[in-house]
C-alpha cells in the first residue's frame, strides 16, 4: 500500500504541483483532445502525449518525459503501470489517481 501512495496523487495535489512549475501533465493513452483533457483537469498547462510503448522502449524515458511527470490515462491503470514500471529507470513519475473518469467522483 506504501508503494501505491507513493506514486497515486490526488487531483488537487497534482494541480498544485504543475501550478508550481515543479511538474507536468502527460496523456499516455494514445491520441486525444489535450483542449478537452486541459478543462477536465482545470489547468492552463500544456499536456504532453506520448505514446505508453515508446516510453517502456525508450533507454532514456526521463529525456522524452522529465524526471517528475504526472501521467494521465483514462482510469489510472496504465498511468498507474508506467509510473511504477519507469522508475527504475530514473523517472520520478506519478499517476493521477482514478484517472480522468476518477475526476470529480
Amino acid at each position: 500500500m506504501a508503494e501505491d501512495q507513493d506514486v497515486e496523487i490526488e487531483l488537487e495535489d497534482a494541480q498544485k504541483l504543475v501550478a508550481s512549475g515543479k511538474s507536468h501533465y502527460v496523456w499516455v493513452l494514445g491520441p486525444i483532445n489535450t483542449d478537452i483533457l486541459k478543462m477536465k483537469l482545470d489547468t492552463e498547462s500544456e499536456i504532453m502525449v506520448m505514446h505508453p510503448q515508446e516510453l517502456l522502449q525508450s533507454t532514456n524515458p526521463k529525456a522524452l518525459v522529465g524526471e517528475t511527470p504526472i501521467f494521465v490515462c483514462e482510469h489510472g491503470v496504465t498511468s498507474f503501470f508506467l509510473a511504477e514500471k519507469l522508475k527504475p529507470k530514473g523517472v520520478n513519475a506519478r499517476s493521477l489517481a482514478g484517472g480522468v473518469d476518477g475526476i470529480g467522483r
